[in-house]
Parts: structure tokens; sequence; C-alpha cells
């Protein structure tokens, strides 16, 4: 039975935002869990630990394997639904039984996506998952609902604020959100009560794309373990000459351009190996490139890795090689430079907040795979002259990108706004505009 919205505020004025009370957190992402994206698991396993009760809403149809990943990542048990046909049809009765929501859900899209045809049938195609999500929320009302991801699922969170539901709705704006251009998401951020981003210099982009103002964008790092991988490494010698590239096997990646600084930097040091994790539909073709640039022999590919294995991979290596053509402050980079890499790695937006050319790592731009190669040939040899580099980039990481300290900050913030919505006050309507409030 569906609870009236003034049940559900007079339930929330009985249970503020009690900093020792364990809190009820719904995550909602696009696929759960993702071979190639560990800060979302990693973030509901900190909150599980933290006593927290966690439960996952996805937007998408599971991966191959993704039990598999689920054990890898200490999460068996956790509450997962994924997008499928049964939600859809569910989702698709909800809304019938709601007529003047669906109706002010589908006019709110097609106002804000009229001119991106692309975005509105791609709005429209996942819509029946959030009708079917808001359902379940209303249920089984929790304080939070996070999302990962502020494009497309982000059509949850007008639904969720139209019916009145008093939870928090915490929204994060990462690269992806900020490149894919949903219009949704400026409606979605002006009605969250905590909008966060990984990175200082993605702020002015959110801030033009959505209309808030700077301050109302909260900087709350994608961390890393620190803990466990100083254990880790502290059991792993690292291996001369050796080289890692850990990324998804697609070409925004630019595992090409590692494989050709690799190349050239192996005339040089012909005793250097290069380990490649992840996997794509890149892997083929880029088994070819090394074997046509003479490397086969030297280059091996481990195809998907646990993440402790990646740990392991990234203590016994001398050298990070991550070329990404577009990613911000990638965690691939913060674990290499915690792990004691030497990381070579492109000028990205944001990246500067991680590595200080030549102090804390080593930065090229974009495609320019022979400045790589030119840093990969310093830095294996001289491996000895790389210790303060080492260092500084591992202290560096330690005390500004600990992925502890990054889950216990997005916990206060959510605890605010509890509390400001215990006291009757909303946090994010502040800035939302009478269309985005009314739809």
């Amino acid at each position: 039975m569906t609870a009236a919205p003034d049940t559900h505020v007079a339930a929330a004025a009985a249970r503020p935002g009690d900093a020792a009370r364990p809190l009820d957190v719904v995550v909602v992402t696009v696929r759960f869990p993702s071979a190639a994206e560990t800060f979302v698991t990693s973030r509901v396993r900190s909150l599980l630990d933290l006593g927290h009760r966690v439960r996952v809403l996805a937007f998408r149809t599971p991966e191959e394997g993704w039990t598999r990943f689920l054990r890898e990542r200490r999460l068996e048990g956790t509450p997962v639904v994924h997008n499928g046909t049964g939600p859809t049809v569910s989702g698709v009765l909800a809304a019938l039984a709601r007529p003047a929501l669906a109706a002010r859900a589908l006019a709110w899209l097609v106002r804000t996506c009229r001119r991106e045809p692309v975005h509105l049938w791609r709005a429209l195609a996942v819509l029946p998952f959030a009708f079917w999500a808001l359902a379940r929320l209303e249920r089984d009302t929790p304080d939070v609902v996070h999302l990962e991801w502020g494009h497309y699922p982000s059509v949850l969170v007008p639904l969720v604020r139209w019916r009145g539901l008093p939870c928090v709705v915490s929204l994060s704006l990462v690269a992806y959100d900020i490149y894919r251009g949903f219009p949704g998401t400026r409606t979605a951020a002006a009605l969250a009560d905590v909008v966060r981003t990984q990175a200082r210099g993605n702020v002015p982009e959110i801030v033009a794309a959505t209309g808030l103002s700077a301050e109302r964008v909260e900087l709350v790092p994608d961390g890393v373990d620190t803990e466990r991988i100083a254990g880790i490494a502290r059991a792993v010698d690292k291996v001369p000459g050796r080289v890692a590239v850990v990324s998804r096997l697609v070409p925004a990646k630019g595992v090409d351009d590692a494989l050709r600084a690799f190349a050239a930097a192996r005339e040089r040091h012909p005793h250097a190996t290069l380990r490649v994790m992840g996997t794509g539909p890149e892997e083929e073709p880029l088994r070819s490139l090394a074997a046509e640039l003479g490397v086969a022999d030297a280059v091996t590919f481990l195809g998907h890795v646990s993440h402790d294995d990646v740990l392991r991979e990234l203590a016994a290596a001398d050298v990070l090689l991550h070329l990404s053509h577009m990613e911000r402050l990638p965690n691939a980079v913060k674990e290499g430079m915690a792990s004691g890499c030497v990381v070579i790695t492109t000028r990205t937006i944001g990246i500067e907040e991680l590595v200080e050319d030549g102090r804390t790592g080593y930065l090229v731009d974009v495609r320019d795979h022979a400045a790589a190669a030119a840093a990969l040939t310093r830095a294996l040899a001289e491996p000895a002259e790389h210790a303060a580099m080492r260092a500084a980039a591992e202290a560096l990481v330690r005390e500004t990108m600990d992925h502890a300290a990054s889950v216990r900050k997005l916990v206060g913030l959510w605890r605010r706004a509890l509390a400001a919505r215990g006291r009757g006050e909303t946090v994010g309507v502040g800035q939302a505009t009478h269309a985005d409030i009314t739809g």
C-alpha cells in the first residue's frame, strides 16, 4: 500500500538526521556491479561496513559474470535489482496507475529534450524503470536516494520530488554526465539536496550546464582505499622494468598510445614488459598492434582482473601508463600513485589535482605517445632517482583521495540534508526554477 506524501513527511520529522543512527540508503546506478567501475561498489561496501542499510537499483541489465564481481568485491547478499522485462512491465503499470504523474513526466521530457530527440528517446526508454523504482521507494522510503550518475537515471529525481517523498536526494555529476549532456540533468540537479562531483575542475562545467551556483556543488572525491593498497604493496616486490596499463579496451582510453609509447621505450630498455588489465572490443586490434610494433612477446593481455589482483599488479609495476583521452581523475591513476608506481598520464580536466608534472608523476598531451615514450624511457632508466616522486605521489593520494574519508564526508552531507528536511527546509529546491519544480 502506498503511503500518502503527508505521512512520509511526518515520518521524516520523527526521525531527524541523528549522527548515531545508521542510514537507509538506496543507491541508483547504471550497472551494478560493473567490471570497469570499482568506485560504486567500493562506496556500497564502505556504507555496509559502517552499518548502513544499502539497496541498489540498476537502470541496465547486468553484465555477464556480475555475480562473480559481487563475490570478488565482498558484496554477496546486497539487495540488487536490475532493469529488465519484469521491472519494465511493472513500471508501465505503475505509470498507468498514476496518470497525472505520468503525463507530467512526459511533458517535462518533451519540453526539456524537444531539440535533442536522441536524448528524448533514451530517457523515455528508461522511464518505466524509474516509475517501478518510485513504487518501491514509496513502499519502503529510505533516508537517502543517491544517484551515482546524473544522466538518464536522473529521470527518477523529479518523480521522487513530485510525489513528495521526504528522502534526501543526492546526485553525482562526474565526467561522463558532463560529456553526455542530457538536458534533464539540469532539473535533477536543481531538485537534489546534495550535488557532488569528484574533481574541482568539473565545477565550472557543472555550473554552466545546470545553473547551480558553485557553492552548491560539493567536492567529494572518488577515493581509493589507501590503507589496503599500502598493505598489499608491502607484501609485493617491484619487478624491474614492469609497466602496467589498467583500462577498458576502447578507443577513448588510449591503450594504443600506451602500446606505441612502450614499443619506443623498449628500444632503450629491452628488458621492459607490459601488463594490460582490462577487457573490451579493442582487444584483438590491440594485440595486432603489439605484433606490428614488434613487442608482442613483451606484452601480456590479462583480461578481466579482480580488484585485489589489480592492486597486486600495480604494486609489482615500476610504471603505470594511463593515456586516456577524456577521463577526469581516474581511480587507476590514484591507485597507481598509492602503489608506488611512477605514473605517466594525459592532461585531462582535473588531473592537476593529482599529478604535478615532474613532482608526483609525468603529464603528456593526449595522443602524444612520443612524449609518453620519453617519460617512460626516463622512468625505466632512473628508478632510484624517482623515489622522491613515488613518495610524494603516495602522500598526496593518502592525504587528499582516501576512500574512507570521502565516504564519511558524503554521509555527513546526507545527515546535514536530512536534518534540514526534518526542520522543514529544502536544500536544493531553492535554486530550482518554477518549471523545474512544477514540471
